[in-house]
């Protein structure tokens, strides 16, 4: 009976009922299009692991830095088996200024030079150094910070010679 209300007494389909199919389908279409849309700007997120493991893998690269650093500056500084302070805070200081373009962080080890000590033949270095992130995310042509991370941590090592 549903066939027969469709159906016109020629046959075919009714012109009402192909408006109606179209405006359908179109308004489906659209549907789709407006919430693809949205979803595409909304699936922006920070993942914080990622934010944080670059934050380490950097301490990490400081750390491996300064303690070449401190190696190559020892064995310039050590004459006869004893290690000349002054020479050795004079080179380190050359070395971490040459790191500055990759770490820029390690200027803070500039002013911290006073920690550094020897005696009884071993080299003591303690510096902190701060670290500080920001996550930013472009929404609809603007940039906005989303997220800001510091960590600090201690470089706290000690050397016999």
């Amino acid at each position: 009976m549903l066939v027969k209300a469709v159906h016109n007494k020629r046959g075919s389909i009714s012109i009402p009922v192909v408006v109606i199919v179209f405006l359908i389908l179109t308004l489906a279409a659209y549907s789709l299009m407006v919430f693809g849309k949205e979803r595409e700007d909304s699936q922006t997120s920070i993942s914080p692991g990622l934010f944080l493991r670059e934050t380490y893998v950097k301490e990490q690269a400081i750390r491996l830095y300064v303690d070449g650093v401190t190696t190559e500056s020892i064995r310039i500084s050590t004459k006869d088996k004893e290690l000349d302070l002054d020479q050795f805070k004079k080179s380190f200081l050359e070395k971490i200024r040459e790191g500055y373009s990759t770490y820029p962080e390690m200027q803070q080890l500039e002013g911290q030079l006073s920690k550094i000590s020897y005696s009884e033949k071993r080299l003591k270095e303690n510096f902190v150094v701060l670290l500080a992130s920001t996550s930013r995310m472009r929404y609809n042509g603007e940039n906005y910070r989303v997220a800001e991370a510091k960590h600090q941590f201690l470089i706290d090592r000690e050397y016999s010679s």
